[in-house]
């Protein structure tokens, strides 16, 4: 049984942890969660992940960023969702494609990415550079599957800017 002292300790390791930047550079053995848009394999480090549901609806935001597929509601708290597709320069899914939501760790709470299946879990194992022009991607796995930087992902200007009514 966990004393008091023990509890303490663990949740004070556990904060740190939690609390250490993160770089872009993967671990290799680091767990990931791997998926589909259109032909191609991606994957998202698990350390960078908060959640993952079935997409059930996106609210269009007029006049958005390109990026931005609108907002979805997260048990009542209203997220960003990006369009990965238009970021990575695919074509998008048919309409009646089913989808999943990741969303993504960030400090001011969580950006949700859509996408069109889930293949699994898996260990990053060594990757090659990205290819030319990749500024969301980290490498590719020797299996071809493209792994994703997602401090890339939340860089972007939109969620990045502050904005204040006037």
């Amino acid at each position: 049984m966990l004393n008091e002292i023990d509890l303490s300790r663990l949740f004070r390791e556990r904060a740190e942890h939690l609390a250490r930047p993160r770089g872009i550079k993967p671990v290799l053995g680091e767990a990931a969660l791997a998926f589909r848009l259109r032909e191609d394999s991606y994957a998202l480090a698990l350390s960078a992940l908060v959640e993952v549901a079935p997409l059930t609806s996106v609210t269009p935001i007029p006049a958005a960023p390109e990026m931005l597929l609108g907002v979805a509601n997260q048990r009542g708290d209203i997220r960003p969702v990006l369009d990965l597709h238009r970021m990575l320069g695919l074509p998008p899914p048919p309409a009646d494609t089913p989808a999943h939501l990741l969303f993504l760790r960030r400090p001011q709470g969580p950006v949700a990415v859509r996408v069109e299946a889930l293949l699994g879990s898996m260990r990053l194992g060594e990757l090659s550079p990205p290819p030319q022009g990749g500024r969301f991607t980290q490498g590719v796995t020797t299996d071809g599957i493209i792994l994703l930087a997602p401090d890339q992902i939340l860089d972007l200007d939109f969620l990045t800017t502050r904005h204040t009514p006037e």
